[in-house]
């Protein structure tokens, strides 16, 4: 059939100007005529689910490209969340599930990456040395009455005292929250493979005032005492023998004292950077009462207790060797970095007390950072390690 060609709107004037009709009929009497020609006319059965069928196949036509997207984006999210929920099961198992290769308590680092990195540890482990060496200078913090030791690692491929002289000057104490100490004015070196010789200039200010004498005196005996190297340490000015230190009168050599035997605590002078893990002021004779000053650290000096309440074991000091702390039962520990901490400050202490490694025993915990807690685990070589660049 031809399309028409008049518009709704011709069509409209149209009709309008056709003459109007009207039927004298009784409104029921249309319904009733109209409802009989109705009955007489009805569709055989079967055009009915004919009609049905056909509107249904057209409307299947129409609407199926976006169904069968529908399904297929559909499909897609539900493989998305599949493998999104397989790889978080599989990163959850890296991150939970400790490497079996384990040595002297510490696991290997063949790890792969975890969804959550581990909580550092802050010292210098045997592991680590390899064809290095360590140094640890001791730096006073800003009121100079702790003294903190930082460890930094050095190639062996250079003398002890050139390696010392020149990391010195790297150091970045005050961005520490530390005092600016290094490097030392004097000129460095060594008189034979144990002593370090240190020559100042005239005016050097080593001997201003008792403070600065104490200060100066501490520090260097500190370093004999941390650096392996060391056994003593002379002085002298402008190559003569002998420095003047006010009070002390002339000094001419600082030996390896007789070391106390300290607990460690959590410092912190600057709460933007990891915090150093420092001895006390306090030295002790049994390590048991050491530990136990752990727990309440010294506020007058701005020391952290290293040991948290929930930390509770019993010790075993029966081996000369390895130090053995028994957990209770009870405890709930988690894998967080003041663990960690705890962990390093135990192991230094028992450091001091001569102690070669730590055994925890009866842990409610596998794994603490690196530490693997069913495994013995041996004191590290120096604290608070710090990269320089």
């Amino acid at each position: 059939m031809k399309k028409s060609e008049w518009s709704d709107h011709e069509l409209e004037q149209l009709l309008q100007q056709m003459p109007k009709i009207k039927d004298h009929r009784d409104p029921r009497d249309i319904y009733q005529s109209l409802s009989l020609k109705t009955k007489k006319r009805r569709a055989p059965a079967w055009i009915v689910p004919s009609v049905a069928t056909l509107a249904a196949v057209l409307l299947l036509f129409i609407l199926a490209p976006q169904v069968w997207q529908g399904n297929f984006q559909d499909s897609a999210l539900k493989q998305e969340s599949k493998d999104v929920l397989d790889n978080s099961d599989k990163m959850e198992m890296t991150k939970i599930m400790p490497d079996d290769d384990t040595k002297n308590g510490i696991s290997s680092g063949h790890q792969d990456i975890s969804i959550m990195a581990a909580p550092a540890e802050t010292a210098i482990y045997e592991e680590e040395l390899d064809e290095q060496q360590v140094i640890t200078y001791t730096i006073p913090d800003q009121n100079a009455q702790i003294f903190v030791p930082v460890s930094v690692l050095v190639p062996k491929n250079s003398s002890w005292v050139e390696l010392y002289q020149s990391q010195a000057e790297k150091l970045t104490e005050e961005q520490w929250g530390l005092s600016d100490y290094f490097p030392l004015n004097a000129t460095l070196s060594m008189i034979d493979e144990k002593t370090m010789n240190i020559d100042v200039p005239e005016d050097h200010v080593y001997g201003n005032g008792s403070a600065n004498e104490t200060l100066f005196i501490s520090i260097l005996e500190e370093t004999i005492s941390r650096n392996e190297n060391l056994q003593k340490i002379t002085f002298s000015t402008n190559g003569n023998p002998g420095i003047m230190l006010g009070n002390y009168g002339e000094r001419f050599e600082v030996n390896k004292p007789e070391t106390k035997k300290k607990s460690y605590f959590i410092f912190r002078p600057n709460t933007q950077n990891s915090p150093f893990i420092v001895p006390g002021i306090e030295g002790f004779s049994d390590i048991a009462a050491a530990l136990e000053s752990m727990r309440a650290g010294n506020v007058t000096y701005g020391l952290e207790p290293s040991i948290p309440a929930e930390f509770v074991f019993d010790i075993n000091v029966s081996s000369q060797e390895q130090l053995v702390l028994t957990f209770t039962g009870e405890e709930q520990l988690l894998d967080e970095s003041k663990y960690v901490y705890c962990i390093e400050a135990i192991l230094l202490t028992a450091k001091e007390f001569g102690y070669k490694s730590v055994k925890f025993e009866n842990s409610p915990i596998t794994q603490i950072g690196r530490f693997n807690m069913e495994n013995e685990i041996k004191v590290p070589v120096a604290p608070n390690k710090v990269i320089l660049h």
